[in-house]
């Protein structure tokens, strides 16, 4: 009994003391002073449309309507191959900045977000369904 009290003690002692006196001389030691860039950070807005041309031309009117610098923001539209008026409404859009990056066919959400993210140019990437607001 008198083991399992002090395993118990000194278990609690490492972790209120000993595990943030640990990372606070691990952070002073190996730790490396974070990059400050001056500036607004260039942003890149993703968002995946399968079959939306009910609701596409709305989400980019929003979108084109943020209140950030049109220089920093990059407006992406993944068509996961849609076979509705889609790509059409959102070519529509490429003089005021918009992307469009088509697929031919209909391979899933997650597959053409992870294949999408890569060609993205912004530093932050925020993605967004066409349904949300």
């Amino acid at each position: 009994m008198k083991l399992l009290f002090w395993c118990s003690l000194e278990a609690l002692f490492y972790i209120y003391i000993g595990y943030p006196l640990l990372v606070w001389v691990l952070a002073r030691v190996c730790g490396r002073v974070p990059i400050r860039r001056r500036g607004i950070p260039a942003v890149s807005l993703l968002i995946p449309a399968y079959n939306e041309d009910a609701h596409i031309e709305q989400k980019l009117r929003n979108s084109l309507a943020l209140d950030y610098p049109k220089a920093r923001l990059e407006i992406v539209v993944a068509s996961d191959g849609s076979t509705d008026r889609t790509n059409a409404m959102v070519e529509r859009f490429r003089s005021q900045g918009v992307r469009l990056l088509a697929m031919q066919d209909h391979i899933g959400k997650a597959a053409m977000l992870g294949g999408r993210v890569p060609v993205m140019r912004g530093e932050v990437g925020v993605f967004s369904d066409v349904s949300s607001e």
